[in-house]
C-alpha cells in the first residue's frame, strides 16, 4: 500500500525538475535523455498527487447495456490497425469466463447508426480506481520519444459489478 500523500508526490516531482534544469544548466541539451527522463518522473509524480486528491480515482469510459443501463464486463484495449498503420481503441466484450466474444469500436457517442448502438451498447463516463504511469512503445531513443504521462486504470478495465456479456 503506497503510504505517500499528495504533498509527497507534488514535492517529489518538483525535485525532478530541478534536476532536469540543473542537468540543463550544466550541459545545455547534451544531457537531454537525462532532462527527458527527469522531467516525466516530475509529470508523472505531480498527476499522482492530483489523482490521489481526487480519492485515487478518475474518470474513464464505460460500455453500458442501453436497455438496462448496467455496466458490461468489458474492456477498453488497444489494437493495432493493419489498413491504417496505427493503433486505435476498441471494446473487448467478455463473457463470464473472462473470454472475448465480441469486439466494438470505441466512440463517445450515442448516434443511432454507429455499430455500438446498433447492438444495444453505449458508452459513458465512469469514476475508477486511477494512477499515474509513464506509457510509450517502441525501443531506444526513437522508444523514449513516444513516452508520455497518463492515467491508467487500475481495476482490470471494469467494476466489479460488471455483467458478462451472456447474462444480459
Amino acid at each position: 500500500m503506497d503510504k505517500m500523500t499528495a504533498n509527497d508526490y507534488r514535492e517529489r516531482g518538483d525535485k525532478s525538475f530541478e534536476k532536469e534544469r540543473e542537468s540543463f544548466d550544466r550541459c545545455d541539451t547534451d544531457g537531454f535523455v537525462s532532462q527527458w527522463c527527469h522531467n516525466l518522473s516530475g509529470q508523472q509524480d505531480h498527476l499522482q498527487a492530483k489523482i490521489l486528491e481526487n480519492g485515487g480515482k478518475s474518470t474513464f469510459p464505460g460500455l453500458f447495456h442501453r436497455g438496462s443501463g448496467v455496466r458490461v464486463k468489458a474492456k477498453l484495449v488497444s489494437v493495432y490497425n493493419r489498413f491504417s498503420y496505427s493503433h486505435e481503441p476498441k471494446w473487448m466484450v467478455l463473457d463470464s469466463n473472462d473470454k472475448a466474444v465480441l469486439w466494438l469500436p470505441a466512440l463517445k457517442t450515442r448516434q443511432k447508426l454507429s455499430k455500438l448502438y446498433k447492438l444495444g451498447f453505449m458508452e459513458r463516463d465512469e469514476r475508477a480506481p486511477a494512477k499515474a504511469k509513464i506509457a510509450g512503445h517502441g525501443t531506444g531513443f526513437s522508444g523514449l520519444v513516444t513516452c508520455h504521462v497518463i492515467t491508467a486504470r487500475t481495476d482490470g478495465g471494469y467494476p466489479d459489478h460488471a455483467v458478462p456479456y451472456d447474462e444480459i
